[in-house]
């Protein structure tokens, strides 16, 4: 007969502090052994398998203490009450002192503990190790799968939801599922909707490179080169420069090049490449140079305090620069469809990239009819009509009583930028996915980072240290602090850990 006393309570401590069933049982195991060993009853070093028996049947009767009102009846032989969970079960008691389920299957020829598998709450700690166990040692199978192995021994209430958590909780589970985290999508930033000229707010990047021909003539020598892109954040106007390489001094050589065509910008935005982290360097520099005593002039002081704002956006946040990278994209399009294998020499390439420029800009900033004609496109902005188009025709024969010119092209700017308001900006307006809100990431918080470059089984962890919430209060980005040192990522390249044990003792798997 199963008995109740102190020993109990001392048994659940041993649960609570240990977070493996098969550890759990060598230390029980252990325990009966040096009590019987002081019995004179055991003199091997070893556990023997009716120890780890001993250790297992001891720790289910405690899992099946919250039947207590129900196995009393049993030994009475009394019936069960219509409220027991166990009355659809017609439980029994064996030969250890264990409920087990009755059943409909005793004319099988399954195996006994088949046939009259243990009853096992769902919510005891024990049961929740058992099934922890079974899907480690059977190699992480699905939630169906678990069900029907677990089902072979025990019987647990609510097993599937159990089973649907654990699977969820379980580390290496959970990097094969490679899910990252997500955050409702944000508002555009200023810099996208509202009106202000032409690569006022630029963003920058770099496309894939190509390969140019030093000079002309039999077997010239090949060396690379790149095409610099810049585009206007609120026209999607493009102006590409070329470069012979990487380094900040040619992209300064191409930035100046396009200061000078395009107007000074205020603010530009790029990602983290090291060219542009250079380039930001050499330019404070610049800034520091002309605030000096020495050059302390009105002239130099007003270009200094007409300094360009850079802003970086996160490392590895492609979409973050979407602007820019949809550019890249189109440029690419373009680009292959006329070079083809060919190689160009630089004079060439430098003049298919303004040919391309042109064609891009006269592209129309949103979707058009097939029959619509006067659509708006980046070269209004920039010219007052597509760069493809032909120009008009003389207008100096037109009186001026009739036409003033000036206050023309002043009313067909503001057109412009009226259906640039009506039509592109509106269509701006939904948000494509990232629909739902989710809770922000907190520091302390442990996270995988995403690589593409290896297998989800060797992500790195890394502990959340700063969050960087917008003006919505919603986080996107974290800074974190991983195994080589400290980073930024945006949340869609981490995947945050489940509130599991596993997490906050260490383990490196399930």
């Amino acid at each position: 007969m199963r008995t109740y006393n102190t020993e109990t309570s001392l048994l659940g401590q041993l649960i609570d502090r240990v977070s493996s069933w098969p550890k759990q049982l060598r230390i029980l195991a252990y325990v009966l052994k040096f009590i019987r060993r002081n019995r004179r009853k055991s003199n091997t070093a070893t556990l023997t398998f009716e120890e780890i028996h001993d250790a297992r049947i001891l720790y289910l009767r405690h899992a099946q203490d919250e039947f207590q009102a129900d196995f009393k009846r049993l030994l009475n032989q009394q019936d069960l009450g219509n409220k027991s969970k166990l009355r659809t079960l017609s439980p029994q008691i064996d030969k250890h002192g264990l409920l087990r389920m009755g059943g409909r299957l005793g004319n099988s020829e399954l195996p006994a503990d088949v046939q009259h598998p243990i009853i096992m709450p769902k919510s005891h700690r024990i049961t929740k190790l058992i099934l922890e166990h079974e899907h480690r040692i059977h190699l992480h199978p699905g939630v169906s799968a678990l069900f029907v192995i677990a089902r072979q021994r025990y019987w647990v209430f609510g097993a599937r939801n159990l089973i649907r958590k654990i699977t969820h909780d379980c580390l290496k589970c959970f990097r094969q599922r490679q899910h990252t985290s997500h955050q409702f999508m944000s508002d555009l930033p200023s810099v996208r909707v509202r009106q202000a000229f032409p690569f006022a707010n630029t963003g920058c990047d770099y496309a894939k490179p190509i390969t140019l021909k030093v000079h002309k003539g039999r077997n010239p020598r090949k060396e690379k080169g790149y095409i610099c892109l810049f585009v206007c954040l609120a026209t999607s106007a493009l102006h590409l420069e070329l470069a012979t390489d990487l380094t900040t001094d040619r992209f300064l050589a191409a930035l100046r090049r396009f200061i000078s065509r395009r107007g000074k910008c205020s603010q530009m935005y790029s990602d983290n490449g090291r060219n542009f982290i250079g380039a930001k360097r050499v330019l404070n520099e610049m800034q520091t140079l002309l605030k000096s005593d020495e050059h302390n002039n009105t002239v130099l002081k007003a270009l200094a305090d007409e300094g360009i704002k850079w802003n970086f956006i996160p490392p590895h946040a492609p979409h973050w620069g979407g602007k820019w990278e949809s550019a890249v994209r189109s440029v690419k399009l373009h680009l292959h469809r006329v070079i083809g294998k060919n190689v160009l020499t630089f004079e060439k390439m430098h003049t298919l990239l303004a040919q391309i420029e042109a064609v891009v800009n006269s592209r129309p900033l949103f979707s058009t009819s097939d029959t619509e004609v006067n659509y708006l496109s980046p070269a209004h902005f920039l010219i007052g009509r597509p760069n493809t188009t032909v120009p008009e025709g003389d207008l100096s024969n037109v009186p001026i009583n009739r036409l003033d010119y000036w206050q023309q092209t002043q009313a067909m700017l503001q057109g412009f930028w009226k259906q640039w308001r009506m039509e592109y900006l509106t269509s701006l307006q939904h948000r494509p996915k990232w629909m739902n809100k989710s809770v922000n990431m907190a520091k302390d918080d442990i996270v995988l980072l995403k690589d593409s470059h290896t297998p989800p089984a060797a992500w790195p962890l890394g502990r959340v240290i700063e969050t960087y919430p917008g003006k919505d209060g919603m986080v996107r980005a974290v800074r974190l602090r991983t195994p080589t040192g400290e980073t930024t990522r945006p949340i869609v390249k981490i995947a945050l850990l489940p509130n599991s044990e596993t997490v906050f003792q260490g383990r490196p798997g399930c």
